[in-house]
């Protein structure tokens, strides 16, 4: 369990990398997808609950009888993992390797399933090197951020589960909405204030987190039809002791949900962030587990040791109204053709979203996955330049845009000590 061992990600994909794009890829859809990133089974920091509420037995993920991942001729699963060693120095035999191995079992069947898809909406990302990460300042602040997904490409049925990826040392609360116009309504009140998502409290002379959290949640939920799906009003976090030393270490987020819940086609779901950044051990201020070679710590927009990277990504359990009533008819193996056939139900599939650019672009987010790279309209004109390498855009204008009015209202230094590895 963590502690001693935190799996920083835990994946098996359904398919070869090659075979992915031809097999989930629905080209009528998205051509462009850089990241083939169709997860089916996953671990990661936060997917271990408290021990009160099953602790390792989280890691499991189990659907209910008669309910199956559809896979096609798969030539083998592919995966990846690292998991790290977080003993603190004061830890009994911390000088001595720890000696652990890593098991995956799956359960299958040939016999036909309730063709399920493990739905994935990643959050935007921001800066090179950066996995599916947004950025803020590492120093004290309160933030918040939102995305949406409008439901495109599965058709009309329903989430039967719904788990959060995030670093828990950096959640305040999360909260999703369904309906049509939440977002807007969202889009309005950041285009009143002028703000660029992450927006950070603290540099914009704005009240507390409860009362900027209160107006914005009246906004989304105050919007037409607007149905709140989950929340999470408290990160998950349990204070790890040795001797005086103690650290927080990230537990599974107690979401609380309306399962299940309908999500027809071109049904909206929009995922409304709060983020705080706060001390995560006794040994100083935030702190990395990265050497000062790492490239998430050297490699971001901000400047060197400047940034939190954070996740908000949403995993469901989605099953159509058609593989329900077993109407589903049987996969050709090709993603596209599935579509056209109306066959379509990969096992997994990795959305992503990007930042809102303006009223006029936030209709979808279905519609920027046209150009997976498109970026918010920064205040100033600059050319938005790209990593060669993992093919993220840079826009050195973004530091600025975010800390506006900072200066006069908190002073952010890259204050945290580099921690055993």
């Amino acid at each position: 369990g963590y502690p001693p061992l935190h799996i920083h990600h835990g994946h098996v994909f359904p398919y070869s990398y090659q075979d992915m794009g031809k097999k989930i890829r629905n080209n009528r859809f998205r051509k462009n997808d850089p990241f083939q990133h169709h997860v089916l089974f996953q671990s990661h920091g936060d997917t271990e609950c408290k021990r009160s509420e099953g602790g390792i037995a989280c890691l499991l993920h189990q659907l209910p009888d008669g309910f199956g991942y559809r896979l096609v001729n798969s030539t083998g699963m592919k995966g990846d993992y690292e998991i790290n060693d977080v003993r603190t120095k004061e830890a009994p035999g911390s000088n001595q390797d720890l000696e652990f191995y890593v098991d995956v079992a799956v359960l299958w069947t040939y016999k036909k399933q309730v063709e399920t898809t493990y739905l994935q909406i990643g959050n935007p990302y921001i800066g090179a090197q950066a996995w599916m990460t947004y950025q803020f300042p590492l120093d004290g602040n309160t933030n918040f951020v939102y995305f949406n997904y409008t439901n495109s490409i599965l058709g009309s049925g329903s989430i039967q589960s719904l788990v959060l990826h995030s670093h828990m040392s950096y959640v305040d609360s999360l909260y999703i909405f369904k309906g049509p116009k939440v977002y807007h309504a969202l889009e309005k009140y950041r285009n009143t204030i002028g703000a660029v998502i992450p927006y950070i409290f603290e540099c914009h002379n704005n009240e507390s987190l409860d009362i900027e959290k209160a107006k914005i949640l009246t906004i989304a939920a105050g919007s037409r039809m607007a149905e709140l799906v989950c929340e999470g009003t408290k990160p998950s976090l349990v204070l790890d002791c040795i001797n005086d030393s103690c650290q927080y270490r990230d537990k599974r987020l107690d979401l609380n949900c309306r399962i299940p819940v309908k999500f027809d086609r071109e049904e909206t779901l929009v995922i409304l962030a709060f983020n705080r950044v706060r001390r995560t051990s006794t040994l100083g201020p935030i702190s990395r587990t990265h050497t000062p070679q790492s490239s998430l710590a050297v490699a971001s927009t901000f400047g060197f040791g400047f940034v939190a990277h954070q996740h908000t990504v949403v995993r469901i359990d989605f099953v159509s109204n058609k593989a329900k009533a077993g109407r589903l008819v049987s996969s050709t193996g090709n993603g596209t053709k599935d579509f056209e056939l109306g066959a379509y139900s990969p096992p997994s599939l990795f959305e992503w979203s990007q930042w809102p650019t303006s009223p006029q672009n936030s209709k979808s987010t279905d519609e920027n996955f046209k150009n997976p790279h498109a970026y918010y309209v920064p205040k100033k004109d600059t050319v938005v330049q790209t990593n060669a390498f993992v093919g993220i855009p840079q826009n050195s204008y973004l530091r600025e845009d975010m800390l506006h009015g900072c200066k006069k209202n908190i002073s952010f230094k890259a204050s945290f000590i580099w921690e055993r590895k």
